[in-house]
């Protein structure tokens, strides 16, 4: 399905590109002058022209198409000096020549880069998969059948790049060994993921089973790919707020699978989490992760995404991170008011589950539930108060907002702060690190929260525990 941006000024004089141009590209590609095709794209490329859903494929392939190992390249070389049959020789010719070269892929990378600067979200990713939103109100509209530039043709590079198309989403094609050189599976197919349950099952060590190893969320070839696709969900986010919508992607939200029932808000955010957290925890590549955890973050701002669901998934990786990964974190996430909703949320239900408290269930705690908060199916419906408290947030439509897109949040009482800031740290020194960050993250937070609202509308209990003494206290034991 074709994803496009709601309702652009500049998306609506965007045109295709003219059969000749097509035409022309599409030459090149079949017959394998991939560096020809890129350069050709490269000079059609305008602010008023979008490309092609096909070529756009084709250069996603070829960027994530890996670089030739070193065994690879000893193979090639030893069957340049050994004679073969002519049969043998044609056949070799043909496989190399739809191989792309590691100047290729770098090219395609950095058209990719450049689509992301020139075109409009839309434009561009209306070739990637998405699962749609035609199951969110207000939204359906913003999904339309796939444009113009299928790969109908049977050249050898749109066969491989179909895969592309035939993805489930962009998570699945950033995964280690999505792409391989033998033109084989991907390596996070389905089979490939039973293979390596049944491996655990079986007892089978990693030596063992090779299988049983989960492919890496980002591929080291599919690093700029992920930048271009935080590049397109920015601008897109950039493109709604300037409409005076909270800051969203709908882009973005199309990548999140919907629930079982396809009527509420979406809250299975895995596949995108693992891409953060592999991240972090990768060096040089600190900053891509936050990026799209705070683009995650802004999906809560709207009643689209399942907010306790998302915190506690978020929780769930946030234990495994470093003093310093956390630190840095935190520091990178932007001082918005759905950023520090979403810190007081992940603080206190990262507090709660640190050894410091024993185990003990605190009352700020989310409860684990089966499936998400479905969101009003009819304009107007605000949804109910009950849910709302235990979400820590309410839908209520206004006069200029006919469908309830924005979520109103909630700050927990001031009592259940200061409980968490006056809890023990923990044993050991790695978490009572981890337990003093949380708890500062946990203060500032709440404190910009209050602060930011007028004196009367502050929580009275954090006036007094400000004045009286009891916050300095509570963060004295922190």
């Amino acid at each position: 399905m074709a994803m496009q941006t709601p309702d652009s000024s500049t998306q609506a004089v965007e045109r295709e590109l003219t059969s000749y141009q097509r035409n022309l590209v599409d030459t090149c590609f079949e017959e394998g002058n991939f560096d020809s095709a890129i350069a050709l794209l490269e000079e059609l490329r305008l602010p008023g022209v979008k490309p092609c859903p096909a070529h756009v494929r084709n250069a996603v392939y070829i960027a994530l198409y890996p670089p030739p190992s070193a065994e690879d390249e000893h193979d090639a070389s030893r069957l340049d000096v050994i004679p073969a049959s002519p049969s043998k020789f044609v056949a070799r010719h043909q496989r190399s020549s739809c191989t792309p070269t590691p100047a290729a892929s770098q090219a395609a990378q950095r058209l990719l880069r450049a689509y992301a600067r020139t075109n409009t979200p839309g434009a561009v990713l209306r070739a990637l998969p998405n699962y749609g939103l035609s199951d969110l109100p207000g939204l359906s509209d913003t999904v339309s059948p796939h444009s113009i530039g299928d790969d109908d043709n049977e050249s050898e590079i749109n066969t491989f790049s179909r895969r592309v198309k035939d993805a489930t989403s962009c998570w699945e094609m950033l995964r280690e060994g999505f792409v391989k050189r033998d033109g084989s599976s991907p390596a996070g197919s389905t089979a490939g993921h039973r293979r390596s349950r049944r491996g655990h099952r079986n007892g089978l060590s990693d030596d063992e089973d090779e299988s049983s190893e989960m492919p890496a969320a980002v591929g080291e070839q599919a690093w700029p790919l992920l930048e271009c696709l935080l590049l397109l969900f920015e601008k897109d986010e950039a493109a709604v707020s300037a409409k005076g919508q909270p800051p969203y992607s709908p882009l973005l939200l199309s990548q999140l699978p919907p629930n079982r029932s396809a009527s509420g808000s979406r809250w299975n955010v895995g596949a995108p989490l693992d891409v953060v957290f592999f991240s972090l925890q990768h060096r040089g590549r600190f900053s891509l992760g936050v990026r799209l955890l705070a683009l995650l973050v802004n999906l809560t701002a709207t009643v689209f995404v399942d907010l306790p669901m998302i915190t506690n998934a978020v929780c769930t990786r946030t234990m495994g991170l470093t003093s310093l990964q956390l630190s840095k974190m935190f520091a990178l996430l932007p001082s918005t008011e759905a950023v520090m909703h979403f810190k007081v949320s992940l603080c206190i239900l990262c507090l709660a589950a640190t050894p410091s408290n024993g185990g003990r269930k605190t009352r700020p705690k989310p409860q684990a539930r089966a499936g998400p908060r479905p969101t009003p199916r009819q304009r107007g419906i605000a949804t109910d108060d009950t849910a709302a408290a235990r979400d820590g947030s309410a839908t209520a439509p206004t006069a200029t907002e006919p469908e309830p897109i924005r979520r109103t949040f909630f700050a927990p009482p001031t009592s259940d702060v200061l409980e968490l800031l006056r809890s023990p740290l923990g044993s050991r020194a790695s978490d009572a690190d981890i337990t003093r960050h949380l708890k500062f993250q946990l203060f500032s937070a709440y404190g910009a929260l209050q602060a930011a609202l007028a004196r009367g509308a502050q929580d009275p209990a954090w006036r007094e525990a400000l004045e009286g003494g009891d916050l300095a206290a509570a963060v004295a034991l922190a």
